[in-house]
């Protein structure tokens, strides 16, 4: 099982057609590194448009978003407090 941490990027339909979420990719791709794509029912819920996770790939070569981190990888129960 492989573990990154990753920022999440939303992607939106159209406001006039509901403004859905259709998927998640991953931020600061490049030729090495193309971007991961994640669907959203793989990330748990957030505010906003974009935000930092840990995720894994199970054994099926699916990405998941496992838990919240701040931009430093610190997990945000542990960033609020300081």
């Amino acid at each position: 099982m492989l573990i990154r941490r990753f920022q999440l990027i939303r992607h939106r339909s159209l406001p006039q057609a509901g403004g859905r979420t259709l998927f998640f990719s991953t931020a600061g791709a490049s030729r090495k590194n193309r971007a991961k794509f994640l669907r959203p029912e793989n990330v748990p819920e957030f505010e906003g448009e974009s935000a930092f996770f840990v995720c894994e790939r199970g054994r099926d070569g699916v990405w998941r978003a496992v838990r919240r981190v701040d931009w430093l990888g610190r997990p945000l129960e542990d960033a609020a407090e300081r």
